[in-house]
């Protein structure tokens, strides 16, 4: 509401006829009809969850690895579960799941739902990411790559990395941002959102498998290895060339 109560309040005063007035106090009994279900759906989901919690084998026990903490961020939104998501995601897997940006409360009941436990199954990020079809395919004809598209396949876990993907690229900050906007630039926003999600699908394996809290990377330290990676493109191009120092020179002049 941009509108102040007051403001609503001043607004709803007139001559209003008896149907008029019929058909508002329906909807709002209607509207409270719902929130009221709403609250009893989630009330059954968070008893179903705590089952599953204590019905499901130890978390496998490893050496954590120790990072900074991470300043908390608001994890309140209108559509978020009326049960704490974040501590039911510390009893399943032992981590905070929702640290990570672009990570709601339904992207982490979808992985509890469709993953849970079984996430211990896969060796390496990259055997995760493989499985929810979110890694290039990538085609070789002798060492050249000809194809690199991702395999076509419908997973709702893949689809939920996808649409916190589209959170992140409703940030104004962090990392995986730039890492979008970046890819965004270059392939289009479609490639850009499976890059990010299979990221987020990379990060939700090592925080649930290593136990390590999420900890987002430094943005000048992200800079500051694109800007290696791009000399080091350019060194690798000039002695592709066999260029010098004075072919450099003589095209700058």
């Amino acid at each position: 509401m941009k509108k102040s109560k007051q403001e609503i309040a001043d607004s709803l005063q007139g001559d209003w006829k008896e149907e008029q007035l019929y058909i508002l106090q329906d909807e709002w009994t209607m509207y409270k009809n719902c929130q009221q279900r709403m609250i009893s759906c989630d009330q059954k989901i968070e008893a179903l969850l705590k089952t599953m919690i204590h019905k499901t084998p130890p978390i496998p026990r490893q050496e954590p690895i120790t990072t900074k903490p991470v300043k908390e961020k608001n994890k309140h939104s209108k559509n978020a579960p009326n049960f704490d998501a974040a501590a039911l995601s510390r009893d399943y897997f032992g981590v905070d799941l929702l640290r990570i940006e672009g990570v709601a409360s339904n992207t982490v009941l979808t992985f509890i739902a469709e993953v849970g436990s079984d996430i211990y199954k896969f060796p390496t990020m990259k055997n995760f990411t493989s499985w929810l079809r979110l890694a290039p395919n990538n085609k070789k004809t002798g060492d050249k790559v000809f194809s690199s598209r991702t395999p076509k396949g419908k997973s709702i876990m893949a689809n939920a990395f996808r649409v916190a993907a589209n959170t992140v690229a409703q940030r104004k900050d962090g990392v995986l941002k730039k890492i979008f906007n970046r890819i965004a630039y270059k392939k289009g926003r479609s490639a850009a959102i499976t890059a990010v999600a299979r990221r987020l699908a990379e990060i939700f394996w090592i925080m649930t498998v290593r136990k390590q809290e999420y900890q987002p990377k430094n943005e000048q330290m992200y800079e500051e290895q694109i800007r290696r990676n791009v000399i080091k493109n350019i060194h690798k191009k000039i002695r592709s060339f066999g260029l010098t120092t004075e072919d450099l020179l003589l095209v700058t002049n």
